[in-house]
């Protein structure tokens, strides 16, 4: 008898006894695309990260820049000027720190390229400007070419020509270090005034 017809024979009774000797398990077939979400979710993370890092930087910046002590040209003269005062005993070296000074905190105050030129240039360009009073371009001129003459022709200054020096150029960032402020106020009264007249 063949195999098939002997299947065909059995009975419902001989099926039950039957017994499965080894279970077939389904094959697992890997998907190609798994790694896919894994590394979207890294790398949405990871840009996470980073954004708050830059977010983090740029405040840490702002507030440094808003609590920064801002110092005026003023004050920074100031200060050179009294770390020159150190200087005194080597007039060549006392008079170039004081002339120095004097060029920065024009280049800062009035955006005048002071450092950058040499006295004779500077000169000349006081004419053409209307930045500075012509009383103040006088005593500039007088003390540039004091300083000059101290820094570069061996003149060799007394204690009080050194004192006056110093004291023409404190008289001239003192005159000139607050003109912004006295501006706004002559300009606050106007508005004051003119608002009181109506």
């Amino acid at each position: 008898m063949d195999e098939t017809n002997q299947l065909n024979n059995i009975s419902l009774d001989q099926t039950s006894e039957l017994t499965f000797i080894e279970e077939i398990k389904p094959i697992e077939i890997p998907d190609p695309y798994g790694w896919v979400l894994p590394t979207i979710i890294a790398i949405v993370f990871v840009l996470l990260l980073f954004a708050g890092y830059i977010w983090w930087k740029n405040l840490s910046r702002k507030r440094a820049k808003d609590g920064a002590i801002t110092v005026s040209p003023y004050e920074k003269a100031m200060l050179r000027l009294r770390k020159a005062m150190s200087l005194e005993s080597d007039p060549r070296v006392f008079v170039s720190e004081v002339s120095n000074t004097l060029r920065v905190y024009l280049e800062e105050q009035f955006s005048i390229a002071a450092p950058e030129q040499t006295t004779e240039e500077f000169l000349d360009f006081l004419k053409k400007d209307n930045t500075l009073h012509p009383n103040h371009k006088l005593v500039l001129n007088e003390f540039l070419k004091t300083a000059d003459l101290v820094k570069f022709a061996k003149f060799e200054p007394g204690k009080n020509e050194l004192l006056k020096l110093f004291d023409t150029a404190k008289d001239f960032i003192d005159q000139t270090g607050h003109l912004d402020e006295s501006k706004e106020l002559d300009s606050q009264s106007k508005v004051v005034e003119e608002g009181s007249g109506e």
